[in-house]
């Protein structure tokens, strides 16, 4: 081994191992209450080093939860096209799958959404290679997908003329703007009694209702929504409504359940 291969192995094994003690303080303290000092402190290393490698915490924070878990999602993606045969199968199990993901990294979840909003991170605190690496994940993780989607072109579950890249983004952002906004609690009660992982799976099959080009998937999935529909209308309504005293009586007879 030369002398720079020995060197570059060297950085790369003190950068994971900032990114392990980094790993550390967040999940002790918090992003908030973190600080490169205190990550330095256990990484016993100045605090200067960690800037050679890591422009700011917003970007160490970023480095430590992205490799494992944006791969962690692709990979669970891949597990859906492994077990299944089914282009239908393998959309439907997208969904669960990335709201498997949601549950189990929620800051992960909310700080992708933050990335992509530019709304809870500050964009100017990331280094270039980290903004590089976001993006080529990402467009590693959409591309995968878009191979399923033109498999159904291929195979006539969807007209020839469908966008595979345009399906992917739709489905994908609605399901990520559904179940971003379930977890807000000012919203409580619009999601009330909903359970959150059928609402999200009929987002899907409303849209392969819209796309397939089989009859039979489109009467199976309308039965389905129907049916959850009915089993999950909030049971509530009343209550909220008697709330407010300046509804007058045809606002009374509101109902989010069907008649039976």
């Amino acid at each position: 081994m030369g002398i720079q291969e020995r060197k570059l192995l060297e950085k790369e094994k003190r950068r994971k191992s900032i990114l392990k003690s980094a790993r550390k303080v967040f999940k002790k303290v918090g992003f908030e209450n973190s600080s490169m000092d205190l990550i330095a402190e256990e990484a016993q290393l100045s605090k200067g080093t960690l800037y050679l490698y890591f422009k700011s915490k917003d970007d160490l924070f970023i480095n430590s939860l992205l490799e494992d878990q944006l791969i962690t999602l692709d990979n669970l993606f891949k597990q859906s096209e492994q077990k299944l045969n089914s282009v239908v199968d393998i959309i439907l199990a997208y969904t669960d799958s990335y709201y498997d993901f949601t549950e189990k990294f929620p800051d992960f979840f909310n700080l992708l959404v933050g990335i992509n909003s530019s709304e809870s991170l500050n964009i100017e605190n990331l280094s270039s290679d980290t903004k590089a690496k976001i993006n080529d994940l990402e467009k590693k993780i959409f591309m995968e997908r878009v191979k399923v989607f033109q498999r159904g072109i291929e195979e006539g579950i969807f007209e020839e003329k469908f966008s595979a890249c345009y399906a992917v983004t739709q489905l994908w952002v609605s399901i990520t703007g559904a179940i971003h906004l379930s977890k807000k609690p000012q919203l409580n009660v619009m999601f009330e009694n909903i359970n959150t992982r059928e609402f999200v799976k009929d987002i899907t099959k409303l849209f392969l209702i819209s796309f397939s080009n089989s009859e039979e998937l489109k009467k199976d999935f309308l039965k389905d929504i129907w049916n959850n529909a009915i089993i999950q209308a909030p049971s509530a309504i009343h209550k909220h409504i008697s709330l407010d005293n300046s509804l007058d009586d045809n606002n009374m007879n509101l109902k989010c359940h069907p008649k039976q």
